[in-house]
């Protein structure tokens, strides 16, 4: 599977490059006003893959594999435009709130998490960090984290002028990270481009049994989680009795009242 985002590149052009690229399928999303042309392609080995929706910034997709159930991947190109990137956000909401089952994204989002991922910079887009920050919060995802280079995206031709950002990442819920729990991403070294590759290595799927039970670190941000610890943990209880107690009540509580 390829997904190249912002080619610049449409019509009679972008389809000769795509059947030159000589995979099974591919689909594009057609440049406007000399931004965007995103492509995703990709081959019929081991999985089946459905165009769930299209947009100029995010291309969703539903993977079936032939042994397995089906999980959800979003392509991403954030516009660089804070106003135009809004959008993104409340598309992915959308997206976030019909998917609910195992779901990766994946791309550029043209905008850092916080000032830490970039460097070089004399001012930072404390606006944009905010929303992103924001819909991540909100949606309860997981960052994969990464492996190689630390920033994505770097341009310049001196020390002086030169900047580095981490602008791409993928992004996943903990569902779809306790199905492919030994997937990681790869930041290999960039040559002759101001961005490096983004490459998400997917295992084998685990079997998780239906009654397995792992706290999730997102609930450690919800402004209820103390309280439902102290609703469910009891003084005349024992320790394991207790535990056993928390195990049940989160399940409940993370099918129900979590989300």
């Amino acid at each position: 599977m390829l997904a190249l985002m912002e080619t610049h590149v449409s019509g009679s052009q972008a389809d000769n490059i795509c059947q030159k690229l000589k995979f099974d399928h591919w689909i594009r999303i057609e440049t406007f006003d000399f931004s965007g042309g995103n492509w995703i392609c990709w081959n019929d080995n081991g999985f089946v893959m459905d165009i769930l929706a299209t947009h100029p910034q995010i291309v969703t997709c539903k993977v079936t594999s032939f042994e397995g159930i089906p999980w959800i991947i979003s392509f991403v190109y954030g516009s660089p435009n804070n106003a135009l990137r809004c959008y993104l956000w409340k598309d992915l909401k959308i997206i976030d709130m019909d998917a609910r089952e195992e779901w990766v994204v994946l791309g550029d989002f043209n905008v850092v998490i916080s000032e830490e991922e970039q460097a070089g910079y004399r001012s930072f887009n404390a606006t944009g960090s905010r929303d992103f920050q924001n819909w991540f919060f909100d949606s309860t995802l997981i960052d994969i984290g990464f492996e190689g280079i630390p920033f994505t995206w770097s341009r310049g031709n001196e020390a002086s002028d030169y900047k580095m950002a981490r602008l791409d990442r993928g992004i996943c819920s903990s569902n779809w990270r306790m199905r492919f729990s030994d997937t990681r991403i790869i930041h290999p070294p960039k040559f002759h481009l101001d961005y490096c590759p983004l490459v998400l290595e997917v295992t084998k799927q685990m079997s998780v049994r239906s009654d397995f039970f792992r706290c999730q670190a997102t609930w450690f941000a919800h402004p209820r989680f103390l309280t439902s610890i102290w609703s469910l943990w009891s003084q005349s209880n024992g320790l394991w009795q207790n535990l056993d107690l928390l195990q049940k009540g989160f399940k409940k509580w993370n099918k129900e009242d979590f989300w």
